[in-house]
């Protein structure tokens, strides 16, 4: 991962820009996008689940046995309660006979720039983190 960031801090007139560059194989590349388009800001998914999503896009209907081949999950079964899981929830979709990513959740198969504008909101105060519960007035 390359990092790099342009601007100058000490002006408050120029926004600072950070790059990153990451060199991800396949199912990560994958992986890092699903994270992306799922899990920010709030995290909904955890690492099993993004994996999962990862290998049914990328190995189509031999995904289940990719998945236990290389132990992802321990068996077929805990692959058709995951899958039962995420079709559930809208990340998979069965399709005839096959289990498919939801086409709504966008994958790019090369390079590609994602620009995210990050905006600090002084009015909201929010933690995002399930067991976050906000302060009454009196605790304060």
């Amino acid at each position: 991962m390359n990092i790099t960031l342009e601007g100058d801090q000490q002006s408050k007139k120029e926004t600072p820009k950070l790059f990153k560059e990451y060199r991800l194989p396949p199912i990560e590349f994958i992986k890092f996008q699903l994270n992306q388009a799922i899990n920010v800001p709030i995290p909904l998914l955890n690492e099993t689940n993004l994996t999962i999503l990862a290998y049914v896009y990328y190995y189509g209907p031999e995904a289940k046995k990719k998945i236990v081949e290389e132990r992802i999950l321990s068996s077929t079964n805990s692959c058709i309660n995951y899958f039962g899981t995420l079709i559930a929830q809208g990340y998979l979709i069965r399709d005839e006979t096959e289990v498919k990513l939801n086409p709504k959740i966008l994958i790019q198969d090369a390079d590609y720039i994602q620009i995210n504008v990050v905006k600090l909101d002084n009015t909201k105060y929010e933690v995002y983190h399930p067991y976050y519960k906000k302060p009454s007035s009196s605790e304060n």
